[in-house]
């Protein structure tokens, strides 16, 4: 009905900067009065990035609540390495790009992870490609040559041991889903 429509306008623009600068201008307009707040919803990221950038011309810093998209934030860039490692078997690739992630820790300090991390790729994944999953990586230590090491052979393999069987673990409630055919969402 026409009574819904009220204070609501509708204006056309030539081009999407025309477009930005009269919303910024409204909402400038509007933001002048103390008492006034104004907010700009729209689907369109690129409409709400030129309102903004007009609007920090005259000096109006506004709050994007939209952010930035989860996939481009670092949290959003380690859970998707998760699951393409995961997808991937755990290919050395993949892995290593999960474990060398800045928030990897593995419930560990940061240095002592990173050194374990090293010694994984020195010694395991290093050479051939081990088999998919952590039973391969596990077979791919068994069958490592570790006389080089200068920790020792025993050292080295205790510790990648407990360093693969905690990853193991880690991993292992997303490998269980992964096995399922279907998942809720």
């Amino acid at each position: 009905t026409q009574a819904d429509l009220t204070g609501v306008s509708q204006i056309e623009f030539d081009t999407p900067r025309a477009e930005a600068v009269s919303i910024a201008m409204m909402m400038r307009r509007t933001l002048e009065q103390p008492t006034k707040r104004a907010a700009l919803v729209t689907p369109d990221r690129s409409l709400a990035r030129r309102v903004a950038a007009e609007l920090r011309r005259w000096g109006l810093v506004v709050d994007d609540s939209a952010g930035e998209p989860l996939a481009s934030s670092i949290p959003g860039s380690f859970l998707r390495l998760i699951a393409e490692t995961v997808n991937d078997g755990f290919s050395p690739a993949t892995l290593l790009a999960v474990l060398k992630h800045p928030l990897a820790r593995g419930g560990r300090n940061a240095g002592a992870f990173r050194a374990q991390v090293r010694l994984l790729e020195r010694w395991v994944l290093r050479g051939p490609k081990p088999a998919p999953g952590f039973d391969g990586l596990r077979a791919a230590l068994d069958g490592a040559d570790l006389r080089d090491s200068d920790q020792g052979r025993a050292a080295v393999t205790d510790a990648l041991t407990d360093f693969i069987s905690a990853l193991d673990d880690a991993f292992t409630p997303l490998t269980d889903l992964a096995a399922q055919k279907t998942l809720p969402l």
